[in-house]
């Protein structure tokens, strides 16, 4: 997961579903308890192999998120 505090919204990125992980990736709004899917699979968008432990940041200036 990764607050975005300009946009005040979490990221959620990938997960697992039984025995496999999932390369999926949603934004969760706090102020209006909102879920919103971005990809079923950020992979296909040049994002890493979905695996747990991830880490990642945002560049506070562009809005860039570095994984």
């Amino acid at each position: 997961m990764l607050f975005i505090p300009k946009k005040r919204q979490l990221l959620i990125m990938a997960g697992k579903e039984h025995d496999t992980f999932v390369p999926d990736m949603h934004t969760y709004q706090p102020g209006t308890q909102t879920v919103k899917e971005i990809t079923k699979d950020f992979t296909l968008m040049g994002g890493p192999e979905p695996c747990f432990s991830q880490r990642a940041v945002v560049e506070p200036d562009t809005g860039h998120i570095i994984v």
